[in-house]
């Protein structure tokens, strides 16, 4: 969230795709309305996403009904019946596990298109911006700076949309779907699971500040570095 508010908030003249909006509007908001015009990409995204955590459901499945057989048997002996059930449970754990990959490589090459193209509506608008500006904002601001934030900054804003939002809505509906099915399984074991939800909230509350204080430092230095950097190389021409 830091990087993508500092780069929507850097050049404060920059217009949304679908059109212009306050400029007091939350930057991940601005960040959503640019998946709009890549509606395509992000269902296929979506749809793979929840068949890829529907699948993982069916592994705790397989284990516990492979140890329900073995269980059942005599004297450690299997019969015929069991044994059969055993190899189908075996063959569609196979099946799953190739299922699933398939799955994650859609999910994964439908991610990638959906990022880069809005990568490229950032870029494209940003560079737009860089041209109606004023000759006194270039000799104000360095030249790697600019470059760092057309560039670096654009690429992890836009990472909060596919490796972000999406991972948060798909883990969401994980973990209610979770925790439905625990809940039909034993309701003292789902109370046990629930109990480490606050320890985990108040780490989040804990930490997250702190990482928001090192994210805008990281993203003041690297500006910095690209900055110096630029201006070394350039100026060796002119020596």
């Amino acid at each position: 969230m830091t990087a993508s508010a500092q780069t929507l908030r850097s050049f404060p003249d920059i217009s949304t795709r679908p059109r212009a909006r306050s400029h007091a509007e939350p930057p991940l908001l601005t960040l959503l309305r640019y998946v709009q015009g890549h509606r395509k990409y992000a269902t296929l995204t979506a749809a793979f996403g929840v068949l890829g955590f529907l699948l993982s459901f069916v592994y705790p499945w397989l284990i516990g009904r492979a140890i329900d057989l073995v269980a059942s048997g005599k004297a450690g002996a299997l019969n015929n019946q069991a044994l059969s059930e055993l190899k189908q449970l075996t063959a569609l754990g196979a099946v799953t596990g190739l299922l699933h990959a398939a799955v994650l490589y859609g999910r994964g090459h439908y991610n990638v298109h959906l990022g880069d193209s809005i990568i490229a509506d950032l870029r494209r608008q940003l560079f737009t911006h860089l041209q109606r500006l004023s000759v006194g904002f270039f000799a104000r601001q360095r030249t790697g700076s600019i470059l760092s934030r057309v560039i670096h900054d654009v690429h992890e804003a836009t990472s909060i949309i596919y490796s972000g939002i999406i991972v948060v809505v798909l883990d969401a509906a994980q973990l209610a779907t979770a925790f439905v099915l625990l809940l039909g399984i034993s309701w003292k074991l789902t109370l046990a699971c629930i109990g480490f939800f606050p320890l985990y909230g108040l780490i989040f509350t804990w930490m997250n500040p702190r990482v928001r204080r090192a994210s805008e430092r990281l993203q003041t230095h690297f500006t910095r570095i690209t900055g110096t950097v630029s201006e070394q190389l350039s100026g060796q021409a002119l020596v």
